[in-house]
């Protein structure tokens, strides 16, 4: 199968660098980097994409995701999406914007999750997570594309098990990042 895409398609284990030539995904491991390094690039994405807050009047502020990507705004960016200052619940320290700044870790890949699996066990939880998900976004989870969240894999481990697995859950590997929503 061949996809032509020209950029670059990161996850924190492996690098998928797309090759203009063949047109293929072509692993290559990527060099580990400290999480303190993954969240300063995090902020710097983020704070050009998403909404940010400069409120320092919060009360959480100092564990908001939003308000340091706040702080790391440069001047050759023009424009930004802002929480209000005078957001009402800002006051209270129930802010709807708050993004938690602990790291989480987040299981990848699902290549191997259903190798000891009956296969009338497979199809049903294959199903029922195309049905939830889609199937694009199911099979972003299946090749590790995409992190699966600790709400996902809560369901995927809630209909493996009304699905009659007993047995262990067997992800690929583990990420720590941060979960910006």
């Amino acid at each position: 199968m061949k996809i032509n895409i020209n950029k670059f398609c990161i996850s924190f284990d492996l690098h998928y660098l797309c090759s203009k030539n063949q047109g293929m995904f072509q692993k290559k491991e990527q060099k580990k980097v400290s999480i303190e390094e993954q969240k300063e690039a995090l902020l710097i994405e983020k704070a050009r994409k998403n909404v940010i807050c400069f409120n320092s009047e919060c009360p959480r502020h100092e564990h908001c995701l939003r308000w340091q990507a706040g702080r790391v705004v440069t001047g050759s960016q023009r424009l930004a999406h802002v929480v209000s200052p005078h957001y009402a619940p800002i006051a209270q320290g129930r802010c709807d914007y708050y993004v938690n700044d602990q790291p989480l870790v987040m299981p990848v890949g699902m290549k191997h999750f259903y190798d000891d699996m009956p296969q009338r066990i497979q199809v049903r939880i294959k199903k029922e997570l195309i049905l939830y998900s889609c199937r694009a976004t199911y099979y972003k989870y299946h090749s590790g594309l995409r992190p699966i969240h600790p709400a996902m894999q809560q369901l995927i481990e809630r209909v493996a098990r009304e699905a009659g697995w007993q047995g262990p859950f067997v992800y690929d590997s583990e990420i720590t990042t941060f979960d910006w929503h």
